[in-house]
């Protein structure tokens, strides 16, 4: 495999300078056009010389608009790319009109009834995809999901952390070069693997030929391969209590009320779960129509954000949507896996990369977004316990 992967590393350098010329050719041409629709549109010009030129500007502008998906993408994602472009060209049309009534001497109530149509249908083509069918916008979404996914892991990865004379970064993150034979787009930079200083509490780095999949039917968006999160066998969840600390933050199971209940300095927070009974007292209304089903502990390296402040604790529903979410939460994971056994509650650990703007222009976005989207009013009923985002 090592050396099939040194074999076709020119071919893809030789793919690589092809793209890139063919970006530029293609910039080079919009720009010319451009220039050549901006000297057409000269107000002393006639106005049919005129609509030439804005026609020739906004083709140049507009172009990406105007091409088909990729043909590499899966059908339904292809369907929905298309979908939104369908509507922001028509949008362009009638924004032209909108500048065309006007030269040629129209009414200018037309010109205006046509900007504010061209105003509203990208406003309105999110309601109209909603009409479709649920199974087309699930598999939209799962393949949105792992194109994201596969990009930000094949493709440059994660951004290095600032490195101190020690070698050592801020967050107490060691960086070191690992192998990259056998990845895509990391000629000439080698990946960086990030790695705790107390490997005792670390998330343990899965190789990257294990981590470079996608299971498109898991959760609700699709799921990468999880890290290890296997007990002992000695493991007996025979105690009245299992809790989970992070600083001034503890979070107790408690079997005999069958009871999952956060202490934060904010005040406690009652978590329903899947197969308890509903707790009595103050629960917001969201988290009991969706009780906490799956106990997520992920690994998300963000930009301008300390690498020990990277691993978040998500209370996922049955849907695989995010309810809550705890950031910075430096206990075990064993911890975390023995409570969420104890409460009969699903258990994954995962690591995800992040993709910025420098990186993939157009692409940029966090990954767990992605994966773990939040339920809009879970987002809404807990937002006075996660201060600071």
């Amino acid at each position: 495999m090592r050396g099939l992967a040194v074999l076709l590393r020119p071919v893809r350098l030789w793919a690589r300078r092809v793209r890139a010329r063919q970006v530029r050719w293609a910039l080079l041409a919009r720009g010319l056009g451009a220039l050549a629709g901006g000297a057409l549109a000269l107000p002393a010009l006639p106005w049919p010389v005129q609509l030439l030129g804005l026609a020739l500007v906004g083709g140049a502008v507009t172009y990406p608009l105007w091409t088909a998906p990729h043909h590499g993408d899966p059908d339904a994602l292809r369907f929905r790319r298309r979908h939104r472009r369908i509507g922001l060209r028509a949008a362009c049309l009638l924004l032209f009109a909108a500048v065309a009534v006007p030269l040629a001497g129209g009414p200018v109530a037309v010109s205006l009834v046509l900007a504010l149509g061209a105003l509203t249908l990208p406003a309105l083509e999110p309601l109209v995809w909603r009409l479709w069918p649920e199974p087309l916008r699930a598999a939209v979404r799962r393949a949105l999901a792992a194109e994201q996914y596969l990009e930000a892991m094949i493709g440059p990865g994660v951004p290095p952390p600032r490195r101190s004379r020690a070698g050592v970064s801020p967050g107490g993150v060691e960086v070191r070069p690992v192998d990259t034979v056998g990845t895509v787009g990391t000629v000439g930079r080698a990946r960086r693997r990030l790695t705790r200083a107390t490997p005792g509490r670390a998330l343990v780095v899965a190789p990257m030929s294990t981590r470079v999949a996608f299971d498109p039917d898991a959760g609700f968006a699709g799921r990468p391969p999880a890290l290890p999160a296997r007990l002992g066998r000695g493991h007996k969840p025979d105690r009245n209590r299992f809790n989970c600390r992070c600083g001034d933050r503890l979070l107790r199971w408690t079997t005999a009320t069958q009871e999952l209940r956060l202490y934060h300095p904010t005040g406690q927070l009652v978590l329903p779960t899947v197969g308890a009974p509903p707790p009595p007292g103050s629960v917001p209304e969201v988290l009991r129509a969706h009780p906490v089903a799956e106990l997520v502990l992920y690994l998300e390296l963000r930009p301008r954000e300390p690498a020990r402040e990277s691993v978040r604790l998500a209370f996922l529903d049955a849907e695989g949507l995010r309810l809550f979410e705890l950031s910075a939460w430096t206990s075990r994971w064993s911890d975390v896996a023995r409570l969420a056994a104890a409460a009969g509650l699903a258990f994954a650990r995962y690591q995800l990369p992040t993709v910025t703007k420098w990186e993939l222009p157009g692409r940029s976005g966090l990954v767990s977004d992605a994966l773990f989207p939040w339920r809009a009013a879970a987002w809404r009923a807990t937002r006075s316990w996660r201060p600071g985002e």
